[in-house]
């Protein structure tokens, strides 16, 4: 993946699909899973296979990679364990955009599958976050999930807390799959928890033996 993203200067994203669904209305979200049910539903799965088909529309168009995320963010092991839902959502939503990937008559090589987790309480409440030791923990069952299907990287998003994010970096890094780590970030440029950016860059990077990627694709600027 490092040198995927090395050799293209500009990479494009997926931006909020769970609130463009919301948004919508053309689908009901599950309460506690948001979107990965949907990938269960042939009407909900065409519409979630169509925004992300623009996606890529864009993505080949311009000729710049797309990176595309699981619709995994909320479905740990815990809610999963409190819900009438598949156990293997984390696989299926994998096989999902593989896909999608498949379906292409071009450009596959610049489409990237992530396997997606999120934070396990509120990502507006850094307070909420988890101690490393114990998001290693609470973590560890979806990573392993997602990484079963083989996707191309792991990321975890919308983090708030700098601990929560170090227990997920190890966590990740066991499986041997590329993984990217993404906070949420105030308007000061720290994250929620009030660590200054870089300095959590630092953490992240000091607590893995494999570092996240981009981290050190993007060199950190002197203060």
């Amino acid at each position: 993946m490092n040198k995927f993203l090395i050799n293209n200067n500009i990479v494009l994203i997926e931006a909020a699909i769970i609130e463009r669904l919301r948004r919508s209305g053309d689908v009901k979200l599950h309460k506690t899973l948001m979107n990965a049910p949907l990938i269960y539903n042939e009407e909900a799965k065409a519409v979630l296979r169509k925004i992300y088909q623009r996606y890529i529309n864009i993505s080949l168009e311009a000729e710049v990679p797309f990176l595309m995320c699981t619709p995994t963010w909320r479905a740990n092991k815990s809610r999963i364990s409190n819900s009438n839902i598949n156990p293997s959502v984390n696989i299926d939503a994998v096989h999902f955009l593989q896909e999608i990937r498949n379906s292409q008559q071009s450009g596959k090589d610049l489409l990237k599958i992530g396997g997606m987790i999120g934070c396990k309480n509120d990502c507006y409440k850094p307070d909420e976050g988890l101690s490393a030791e114990e998001s290693e923990q609470f973590h560890s069952w979806q990573i392993s999930q997602l990484a079963e299907a083989s996707p191309d990287f792991l990321i975890a998003a919308t983090l708030p807390n700098v601990e929560e994010a170090k227990g997920i970096a190890i966590a990740m890094e066991k499986t041997g799959i590329p993984y990217i780590i993404s906070f949420v970030i105030s308007r000061n440029g720290h994250i929620l928890d009030g660590t200054d950016l870089i300095d959590a860059v630092d953490i992240i990077d000091s607590s893995a033996n494999i570092k996240p990627d981009f981290s050190r694709v993007i060199s950190t600027p002197e203060r």
